[in-house]
C-alpha cells in the first residue's frame, strides 16, 4: 500500500496550518493511502543541530542521532512526502528548518548514489496571507519577469 508521509510544522492545533494538514490526511486516506502523521511540534523534534548529527563530509556512513535515525525511517517508507507549515518572514519555520538540517543529511539526502529522496513525490503546501493592498505595500503585488 502507498504511503505518505504528512509533515507538519506548526506549534498550534487550531492554526490554519493544522486544519489543511487535517484536511490533506483526508484526502490522503479517501486515495487508498496510508498516513503517517509526523508533527513537529506535537512530537517534540528539536531542530537545534547538534554534533552528532552534523553533517561529516569525510565519513557519508556516519551513523547520525536516534531521533534522526527514526526520521529517516519514516522518510524512507513514505513514497510520498506532503510538509505543510506557514510562510514566516518569507520562509520556513525554524522547526521545520532545523528539520530539513538535521534529517535530510549527508549520506542519506545527498552525497551517495542512488539519492534516498530520488524517487519521492513531494508537494509543499505553504500557507501564507495578506491582503493585496499589503502585499503591494511591501513590493511584492506586481512580481513579474524582467527582461
Amino acid at each position: 500500500m502507498a504511503t505518505a508521509l504528512l509533515v507538519v510544522a506548526h506549534h498550534r492545533a487550531d492554526s490554519l496550518t493544522a486544519h489543511i494538514a487535517d484536511r490533506a490526511r483526508v484526502r490522503l486516506e479517501k486515495d487508498g493511502r496510508t498516513v503517517d502523521v509526523l508533527d513537529l511540534h506535537a512530537e517534540g523534534f528539536d531542530p537545534r543541530m547538534t554534533v552528532a548529527d552534523e553533517p561529516d563530509w569525510g565519513d557519508r556512513d556516519k551513523t547520525y542521532s536516534a531521533e534522526v535515525r527514526a526520521h529517516m525511517r519514516r522518510i524512507d517508507a513514505a513514497d510520498l512526502i506532503v510538509v505543510v507549515f506557514p510562510v514566516w518572514w518569507y520562509g520556513l519555520p525554524a522547526v521545520l528548518k532545523g528539520w530539513i538540517d538535521r534529517v535530510w543529511n549527508y549520506g542519506f539526502a545527498y552525497g551517495r548514489p542512488p539519492a534516498r529522496l530520488g524517487g519521492k513525490r513531494m508537494l509543499w503546501l505553504a500557507l501564507a496571507g495578506q491582503s493585496r493592498e499589503e502585499y503591494a505595500g511591501h513590493g511584492l503585488g506586481d512580481a513579474s519577469p524582467t527582461s
